[in-house]
């Protein structure tokens, strides 16, 4: 994520505003107190920080009361924020978390988007993979709101994982956007920490934490269904231009925000007219493009019809998508495209989405690489009929979970079918995931057909490679024929490739002219392979002819 990347940039031409701020790690923050798993112990702390182990890995489980652990370190005249090795299981997640309660909150404000960075080191490196509540090295930030009913309250969750190609000043970043509520209150931030190969003696160190409010910086634009038009370029366009602003889109009613109350920026035509026409949005580089909770982009009603939109296409030239909420799921329906040049999609929510239905493109532009998901995270869902798309010398570096399902209509099973072209390169990357369990019977697969491309599924697990065929397409109509098992004895076996399905007619005569054998095959494109029982056969020197469409080729073998 790199959104904070983008206010400390703005930082350097705005003026310095009132922000939020978290517990800090100053020396003059620290206390001692007794250790909040074991009374009967004594640590030495940061004022409003606390830093514990659980017996089941989870942050909100039970404690580890035999763990208790020093967050402030003495060495000389001074203070350091650091966790030792030596006083932690080095081998479970260490939690560090803000002290908030029910009484004690960080008040955000209405309808705005914060950044929460967390500035950490080790001597080592850090355990990015999954753990039993989320990234084993990651953050999460809970926001109460009030609840559906106005009687209670109810929590927005918000995470990030540590990403070690990310070199921003953060190594844990998480956006949060706020909603239309007055009550917008940060109840819980914990920082998930677990080192790799860790060595006694050693720390965890560094710690430094900022929260950043994007309106106050001047870089928040809300996008709403009213000041949508100022971004209108063209009939059938709009841009989404760069200053270093972060674009938030807002679920612009009066409605409660949940998965029955989705709302739906519409971006339509100007002026209208009564044919389906692609809207395209453009996304500037150096912006953010972010959602608050159940809000979607869709395209606008054509001219007379309460129906039937405009199909939509976003074209990413180099934006960040920050997806970091619990449950956000970006939809593609029947026309969108999404077309990917440049820029980050950060799928940091646990359940983050992109979702493309029949018809519907996820398009890698030529010569660009998009980097799905990071360490397993990031989920993509296509549905039978919708269609992936890689340019030439482009790249999709799968690193989430692709999920494959038919659409709702269909009774059988089906497969997702995709081709990649000349330089189109699918790469799987190890952790990655493909999954077809709520495919009818579970049996979709991924049928790659390379037409010039590559893929590369040695990233997946064994039993989802199996889910995956390959096709690979001759460059010619009908390629040479490669015989195998000549001199031949009981069967010869013939291998070649086709682009087409087709009728193979194949003959066998002897050395007098003879027609000795006789088969009609059918072929389908890619790879095939034809075994002729030979074992009838009189020893001597063959003739094979195969002829298929128009063209007809010969080999000579010998029975021996």
């Amino acid at each position: 994520m790199r959104i904070l990347y983008t206010l400390l940039s703005a930082a350097l031409v705005l003026p310095a505003a009132a922000q939020p701020s978290l517990p800090s790690f100053f020396p003059a923050d620290t206390v001692s107190m007794p250790c909040p798993q074991n009374p009967t112990a004594s640590i030495r702390t940061y004022a409003g920080w606390e830093a514990y182990q659980t017996l089941d890995d989870t942050w909100y489980g039970p404690r580890d009361t035999a763990i208790c652990i020093d967050l402030a370190h003495v060495s000389g005249n001074w203070v350091y924020p650091r966790i030792a090795i030596d006083q932690i299981v080095a081998s479970r997640p260490v939690f560090v978390r803000a002290r908030y309660d029910d009484d004690h909150v960080l008040p955000l404000a209405t309808n705005n988007q914060y950044a929460f960075g967390f500035q950490v080191s080790t001597w080592t490196s850090f355990d990015a993979g999954p753990c039993p509540s989320g990234p084993c090295t990651g953050l999460l930030a809970g926001v109460r709101i009030p609840d559906s009913a106005g009687t209670g309250t109810d929590m927005r969750w918000h995470q990030a994982a540590y990403d070690d190609q990310d070199l921003s000043q953060y190594q844990l970043e998480v956006c949060v956007p706020t909603e239309k509520f007055q009550q917008n209150d940060l109840r819980e931030f914990v920082v998930s920490l677990k080192v790799t190969d860790p060595q006694p003696g050693q720390y965890i160190d560094g710690f430094y934490s900022e929260a950043q409010d994007m309106d106050q910086w001047g870089t928040l634009v809300r996008l709403t269904s009213a000041n949508l038009p100022q971004f209108q370029q063209g009939q059938f366009g709009y841009y989404f231009w760069s200053s270093w602003e972060n674009y938030l889109v807002m679920h612009d009613n009066e409605e409660y925000p949940d998965g029955n109350h989705m709302f739906y920026l519409d971006m339509p035509a100007n002026p209208n007219v009564p044919t389906p026409t692609t809207i395209t949005a453009y996304l500037d580089p150096f912006t953010g493009f972010n959602f608050q909770p159940f809000t979607q982009l869709r395209g606008g009603l054509v001219l007379g019809s309460d129906s039937v939109r405009h199909p939509l296409t976003v074209v990413n030239l180099g934006a960040d998508l920050c997806m970091g909420w619990e449950f956000i799921e970006v939809l593609w329906p029947g026309g969108a495209e999404y077309v990917h040049q440049s820029g980050h999609v950060s799928f940091e929510g646990r359940n983050a989405c992109f979702q493309f239905q029949p018809g519907s493109t996820l398009r890698v532009a030529e010569g660009s690489t998009f980097q799905y998901g990071h360490n397993g995270r990031g989920l993509l869902l296509m549905i039978e009929g919708a269609h992936l798309e890689i340019g030439r010398d482009a790249e999709l570096l799968f690193e989430g979970s692709m999920i494959l399902k038919e659409p709702p209509e269909a009774t059988e099973p089906r497969d997702m079918r995709i081709t990649l072209a000349d330089g189109a390169r699918l790469t799987f990357a190890p952790g990655s995931r493909l999954l077809n369990d709520w495919s009818i019977g579970g049996r979709m697969r991924l049928i790659v057909t390379l037409d010039g491309g590559s893929i590369d599924i040695n990233g997946l697990s064994p039993e989802d490679r199996a889910k995956v065929q390959v096709i690979e397409l001759p460059r010619e109509a009908w390629s040479e024929l490669r015989m195998m098992g000549n001199p031949a004895r009981d069967q010869l076996t013939v291998a070649f490739g086709t682009r087409s399905p087709g009728l193979l007619q194949v003959r066998v005569i002897d050395s007098e002219g003879r027609l000795a054998m006789e088969r009609r095959v059918h072929v389908e494109p890619g790879e095939n392979t034809l075994v002729l029982p030979t074992f009838n056969l009189g020893a001597g020197a063959y003739l094979l002819e195969t002829n298929m469409g128009d063209e007809r080729r010969y080999e000579r073998f010998v029975k021996e």
